[in-house]
C-alpha cells in the first residue's frame, strides 16, 4: 500500500515474497528427498526419510529450524472470502501483496468506518467463484467493488492497476495475513484513531446474556466455501 485510494492503490509482487517462496520450495524439496545419516543413540538407520518433519528433527545441521517451517510453498496457498450474505465469493491463489490501512475520505465513506484495511492481490490470482460484485466509481480513476445484495465492500481498483486492493475483512481468515505494513491518506485520519489502542476491552459474552447471545447467532455466510447458500 503506498498512496491514498483516490490516487493509487496498494502495490504487491515484492521481491522478498518471491525469494521467500523460492526458499520454501527448495527447503520442501530437500526435506522430502534428503538421505538422513545414521544418528548415534537414535536407533534410526541411515536411509531416505519419508517424513519431512522428522528430517528436521533428526538431521544435525537442521536442528535449529522450527518444525513449523515445513510447509507447502506460499505460491501454492489458496485463500477464500466473500460478502456477508454469500452472494459473492472469491478465491486467491498464491501469496498476498502488501497490506495496510487507507484513511482517505473515500475509503471512510466506502467502508462506513475510520478507513479501510486493504491487501494487494494481483488480478490474475483473484477468481470470483460465486456471483460478481457491483461497482461504484468513487473518482474518475477508481472503481470500488461491493455486493449489490448486502452492501459488503470487497475491493478498490485504480484504472490500469494490475492489482486489486481487497478488503481484509472480507477474507474468510482475515487474521492470517502478515502484519499491516503502512498507513496512507493520513491527511483524512480521524482524530480519535490513534487512541483506539487504549480503549477498554471486553468480549461479547462479557456484557451479553445467554439469551442475547442466542438471538445474536450469525445468519451471515460462514467463513468457508459452501456448495449452496442459503
Amino acid at each position: 500500500m503506498a498512496r491514498s485510494c483516490g490516487h493509487g492503490g496498494l502495490h504487491a509482487a515484492w521481491l522478498l515474497d518471491c525469494s521467500t517462496g523460492i526458499f520454501d520450495a527448495l527447503r520442501w524439496r530437500f526435506a522430502v528427498s534428503h538421505v538422513v545419516p545414521s544418528i548415534p543413540g537414535s536407533g534410526r538407520p541411515a536411509g531416505r526419510e519419508a517424513n519431512p518433519t522428522a528430517v528436521l528433527d533428526n538431521a544435525p545441521h537442521w536442528r535449529q529450524i522450527s518444525r513449523a517451517m515445513v510447509k507447502i510453498p506460499l505460491q501454492h496457498e489458496t485463500r477464500s472470502g466473500g460478502c456477508q450474505c454469500g452472494a459473492v465469493r472469491f478465491s486467491i491463489a498464491g501469496a498476498l501483496g502488501k497490506s495496510g490501512i487507507c484513511h482517505c475520505r473515500m475509503c471512510q465513506k466506502a467502508f462506513g468506518n475510520f478507513g479501510a484495511a486493504l491487501v494487494s492481490v494481483a488480478a490474475e490470482k483473484l477468481t470470483w467463484t460465486r456471483g460478481k460484485p457491483a461497482e461504484f466509481r468513487s473518482s474518475a480513476i477508481v472503481a470500488r467493488g461491493f455486493c449489490a445484495a448486502c452492501g459488503t465492500p470487497l475491493y478498490m481498483r485504480e484504472d490500469g492497476d494490475p492489482n486489486y486492493e481487497i478488503a481484509i475483512g472480507a477474507l474468510d481468515d482475515p487474521g492470517a495475513i502478515a502484519p499491516l505494513a503502512e498507513q496512507s491518506g493520513i491527511e483524512s485520519k480521524v482524530s480519535w484513531f490513534d487512541g483506539m489502542r487504549d480503549l477498554p476491552r471486553q468480549a461479547t459474552a462479557d456484557y451479553r446474556s445467554a439469551g442475547d447471545l442466542e438471538k445474536l447467532r450469525s445468519l451471515q455466510h460462514p467463513d468457508r466455501d459452501t456448495e449452496h447458500w442459503p
